[in-house]
């Protein structure tokens, strides 16, 4: 019901799985079909695709050294088959929502 309209939702939502969908407690598989049940729902709802919108799915760790994790943007507000070999980090996400809002570094 949240995505309902373009007025059901606030400036900025942060959704988060519970630690079996977010592959903490269980297999990727899960956390797969999590996404592959929540994405869709999202980048097609009134609430998003009626306005300028952008979806960020990143994760939290890494299984290596260097801890290199996926972040993908997606929608209306994402610059179309765009990809970037520079490393970012967590803040580097953090500062993207503060340019986009004008707030000021919490960094």
């Amino acid at each position: 019901a949240d995505l309902a309209t373009t007025t059901s939702l606030p400036d900025f939502s942060f959704v988060s799985p519970n630690l079996c969908d977010d592959m903490h407690n269980c297999s990727v598989a899960t956390g797969d079909a999590w996404l592959a049940s929540a994405v869709p729902r999202i980048l097609s709802s009134p609430a998003f695709t009626k306005q300028r919108s952008l979806l960020v799915v990143t994760f939290d760790e890494g299984d290596a050294a260097d801890n290199v994790i996926p972040c993908v943007f997606a929608g209306p507000a994402a610059r179309p088959q765009t990809s970037s070999a520079t490393p970012f980090t967590h803040y580097s996400l953090l500062r993207t929502v503060e340019d986009a809002w004008g707030l000021p570094p919490l960094t």
